[in-house]
């Protein structure tokens, strides 16, 4: 009996070390998706501002323009403040002010070319304690020419610190050389480590006993406390999750009774005692694991522990279909707002709880991050059924706010992947589902559904993705030339620049392969000004040499015009090479201009005055409207390939592509055609009053030596 209790003490000690170290790893996985993510927001604001090659802007833009620039991405952003620091340590700031950063190590630190984390610091504008997020900026020759950095309050990332075994556990960020850093909010915190340190940790006064390199027992305020700590990886800051000896104690009081009762039992009695005591310590074994598989929020799985029940829940239904659902609460972040963290966990909790009444206990649930929650259902895959399980989660949801005292008007999105026959690990099938997700959430619909052709999509998007870097530094970019007539004079009066993707393995790419992802990934704004700066060096070239000019139009993406910094980088390139910018005309889509009229008009208003040409690309493609004919103030409108060819085969189409042409050139707006191929719908063309064209009809995109020779042809 004494063996077995010495036993039972050490199995239950280590699987207590176990379930700590396994909650530590979870905390450790928040913290660092915390400043991911914030190191993120800089890398994109870096990319803006590094991606438009102007590493003089910090000389050629007032202070407070630079200031206004980062006060847009700090309203977007986690950041109570933004700034970027020149080299010689001065700081322009989002809100307005000028620091002095010299001998900061944030600023010291990215100088040299390192991201960034300051130690706490005084906020500049409050009294709340702040760490500082810093990373380089690099010019197009890879020089460091300024540091970016944001300001980001110390109780945003307490939140984000764990409370577990039901209170009784705490983790924190401490120092080697400072008290503690970061903590979790909660009233309940003890007193008692309000100040404890790293140092106050590994004193060897208080430090009774060490487990495996990383696990203490030490006493603090003569209490004795398990602790297990690892590096953050963020200066000489640890993160350390404690809990209290009490923890343990109360499942070895058992045990300790119930080795005490067999020594008061006979032989008779002996072995069914053993099982009993057997049978606690297994018991309790189990609720340290389920511990360290808990969400403390749900009371359900955690995305690990989720994961590991697929693979044997898939095994024992082989054959079978299943659906796999990633689901989210629109808009959450309001409801933690509005009504506080407490409200917005218990939200949480009823909502994995209505998933779990409609799956049963053939599906699986597990709330993955926040309020994004994957669900496995073992279901048929035809549509109506989907949509019928989707639909009673979601009723199910409603029926259990409805008794609560706050009440809840909740949208949800689901991207949804059936599976006739798991044929997939777990991971894989969850990257699909949040792919949808995704595509649900940026489309603004309530659903989306997996395709299988996705996949073979996306593994060619990875494969671009993977090497469009290498390829703009390998200049394997190349801008080709289409040539634009005058119908009736069959003038040349002009060039669209489009680009062409010369890789030397994969041979030449056209614009429809990579645009639509470059302008999802944010690689479109080096693109775009890349053709710009091309466009003006052949200008100037043709110049120089004593041709012609003539314009060339470039297309413009959604995402660079909306840049707040465009404007000054476009016109500083064509100021750097001395182009007059009537030979440049700036071709926007008719649905960019449906979505953000009143912004475009102001910028197209700006960059007409300076100059350039403006022309709506692709009209007739989209939503076309005579609306927005009144609204732009452009000087060209292009109409599309298809609103030509619906022209030719039909009467009232014919009208309408008339009275469009003559409404334009009532407004002065040179009308173009695209896509011409025939001389029928050349002479279609003239007859109806267009002034321009481009298409095969009259000369394919061909390189800009080959468009010169082709220039001087004709």
């Amino acid at each position: 009996m004494l063996w077995f209790a010495g036993y039972s003490r050490k199995a239950l000690t280590e699987n207590f070390i176990n379930s700590i170290n396994e909650v530590n790893r979870q905390q450790l996985f928040s913290f660092k998706r915390i400043f991911d993510l914030q190191f993120n927001t800089l890398e994109l604001c870096a990319r803006v501002i590094t991606g438009l090659n102007s590493s003089d802007y910090l000389n050629t833009t007032a202070d407070s323009e630079i200031s206004e620039d980062l006060d847009l991405f700090t309203e977007k952003s986690p950041f109570e403040v933004m700034f970027i620091n020149r080299n010689n340590g001065i700081a322009i700031a989002s809100d307005g002010d000028v620091y002095d950063n010299n001998g900061y190590d944030f600023y010291e630190n990215a100088i040299q070319g390192d991201n960034c984390v300051s130690q706490p610091l005084k906020s500049p504008i409050s009294d709340d304690t702040v760490i500082v997020c810093t990373i380089p900026l690099y010019d197009k020759l890879g020089q460091i020419f300024a540091v970016l950095g944001g300001v980001i309050n110390i109780n945003y990332l307490n939140s984000a610190m764990m409370v577990s075994y039901d209170g009784h556990g705490y983790s924190l960020v401490t120092s080697k050389t400072s008290n503690t850093i970061i903590a979790h909010t909660a009233n309940t915190w003890p007193s008692e480590f309000e100040n404890a340190s790293f140092i106050n940790l590994y004193a060897s006064n208080n430090v009774i006993k060490r487990f495996n390199g990383n696990c203490i027992i030490y006493r603090l305020h003569d209490l004795l406390r398990y602790v297990v700590y690892v590096p953050t990886g963020y200066n000489d800051w640890v993160l350390a999750t404690i809990v209290p000896e009490s923890v343990l104690k109360s499942r070895l009081k058992q045990i300790r009774k119930g080795t005490a009762f067999t020594f008061l039992m006979n032989l008779f009695a002996f072995v069914c005692i053993i099982t009993f005591l057997v049978f606690l310590q297994a018991k309790h074994s189990n609720e340290f694991a389920r511990a360290s598989n808990l969400d403390t929020v749900t009371n359900g799985i955690t995305l690990k522990r989720f994961m590991e029940k697929l693979n044997p829940l898939f095994k024992n239904n082989r054959g079978k279909s299943f659906i796999a659902m990633c689901m989210d609460i629109n808009e959450f972040r309001v409801i933690n707002e509005l009504y506080g963290f407490q409200a917005g966990n218990r939200l949480l909790y009823i909502v994995h709880k209505a998933v779990k009444n409609v799956i049963g206990i053939d599906g699986l649930v597990c709330r993955s991050a926040n309020d994004l929650f994957y669900i496995i259902i073992k279901s048929d895959t035809d549509k109506n059924t989907i949509i019928a399980e989707k639909d009673s989660i979601i009723e199910e949801i409603n029926r259990l706010l409805s008794k609560e005292s706050t009440q809840y008007v909740l949208n949800f999105t689901f991207g949804i992947y059936p599976m006739q026959k798991v044929t997939e690990e777990p991971v894989h099938i969850f990257e699909k589902t949040n792919q949808v997700h995704n595509r649900a959430k940026k489309n603004n619909i309530p659903c989306e559904f997996y395709l299988q052709s996705e996949h073979e999509q996306v593994i060619r998007q990875k494969l671009i993705e993977n090497s469009m870097q290498e390829a703009f530094e390998n200049c394997e970019f190349k801008m080709f030339l289409q040539p634009k007539f005058e119908l009736l004079s069959k003038r040349l009066v002009g060039a669209e620049a489009l680009v062409r993707w010369e890789s030397p393995t994969e041979g030449k790419r056209y614009p429809c392969d990579f645009i639509p992802l470059f302008e999802k990934n944010g690689f479109i704004i080096k693109i775009d000004l890349y053709m710009i700066e091309k466009a003006c060096q052949t200008i100037r070239r043709w110049i120089d040499s004593g041709i012609e000019p003539i314009p060339i139009s470039v297309n413009q993406s959604k995402v660079l015009l909306l840049n707040p910094l465009y404007y000054d980088v476009l016109i500083n390139t064509v100021e750097n090479y001395r182009i007059p910018p009537k030979y440049i005309e700036l071709e926007i889509t008719e649905t960019i201009m449906y979505e953000n009229t009143k912004v475009l008009n102001e910028l197209i208003g700006k960059l007409k005055n300076y100059g350039f040409r403006i022309a709506v690309d692709d009209f007739g493609s989209g939503y076309s409207s005579l609306v927005l004919l009144r609204d732009i103030k452009a000087d060209v409108l292009k109409i599309d390939k298809a609103f030509i060819t619906r022209a030719e085969d039909d009467v009232s189409g014919k009208k309408i592509l008339s009275g469009i042409i003559q409404l334009a050139d009532s407004l002065n707006m040179i009308i173009l055609a695209e896509g011409i191929e025939t001389n029928e719908q050349a002479d279609l063309l003239i007859r109806l009053g267009c002034r321009e064209a481009q298409g095969f009809l009259f000369g394919k995109p061909v390189p800009e030596e080959s468009f010169v020779r082709f220039q001087q042809a004709v």
